[in-house]
């Protein structure tokens, strides 16, 4: 009996120390890291082309998502998000309201790719507009953004 609780007790000793040693913050490699700073843009969307600059930025959680921000993409005040797997950022479809009477709306989606401080990303956009007989979805054409990293 004896034997058991002595057991029991460094059973229970040796899962405290498991159970502090997994998963230090101080360890955690961010994958967005390469991904975050001030850009120079060139925008290319049909037949216009615009100098922008941008910024990506952490959104405030450890997951995959950043924050484009910073001159307005496509013309609109509007921050994007992103999602980032590998060298890979992608824009999920994601909505920006312009205005009322009848209810309009332009919709951006698309991904790039990083490589040697140079984002590529592609992206489509489409005007949504709400009719009182339904939703009048239009292609507007697709859209380029070469990104260079600043220093």
């Amino acid at each position: 009996m004896k034997n058991l609780k002595l057991i029991i007790l460094l059973l229970f000793a040796s899962s405290l120390f498991t159970l502090t040693s997994c998963g230090d913050d101080e360890d955690y490699i961010d994958p967005r890291e390469p991904f975050y700073g001030t850009y120079d843009v060139v925008e290319s969307c049909e037949n216009d082309t615009l100098d922008l600059t941008l910024s990506i930025v952490d959104n405030g959680s450890r997951g995959d998502e950043v924050f484009i921000e910073g001159d307005f993409i496509y013309g609109l005040d509007q921050r994007l998000t992103g999602i980032v797997a590998g060298a890979r950022l992608t824009l999920p479809a994601q909505a920006y309201f312009i205005r009322t009477d009848p209810d309009l709306y332009y919709e951006f989606s698309g991904d790039g790719l990083l490589a040697d401080g140079e984002l590529r990303l592609t992206y489509s956009v489409y005007r949504v507009e709400q009719l009182p007989l339904g939703i009048d979805e239009r292609y507007l054409g697709d859209c380029e953004l070469v990104m260079t990293q600043q220093p």
